[in-house]
């Protein structure tokens, strides 16, 4: 499977996300895009592991497998990460919201 950043955003929904211990931390529901680039950056990821609500994780550092999308980050510090609800399947990632999360 080709990276993340790589691949069209629309056949990453659904994918399931993986955290540094190979377990199932929840799904991709939606892809966040690159202004300049329209680049897949960050995907809001879904499930009751992560509270809930949609953790903004970034797709630089990650890598694809059979199973899914694989960060290195704990099932923690996914649940701990900056997020919000997604209005949609694509959305468009301005400067400053990247940078506000940047310490990732």
């Amino acid at each position: 499977m080709p990276h993340p950043r790589t691949m069209n955003p629309e056949h990453q929904v659904g994918l399931p996300v993986l955290d540094v211990a190979v377990a199932t931390v929840g799904t991709i529901e939606s892809v966040y895009l690159d202004v300049h680039t329209d680049a897949p950056e960050w995907a809001a990821v879904t499930a009751g592991m992560v509270g809930g609500h949609a953790a903004l994780v970034p797709l630089a550092v990650a890598f694809t497998a059979q199973d899914g999308v694989c960060v290195p980050y704990s099932t923690d510090l996914i649940a701990s990460a900056p997020h919000h609800d997604p209005a949609g399947q694509q959305q468009r990632c301005a400067p400053a919201p990247r940078d506000s999360v940047s310490t990732w």
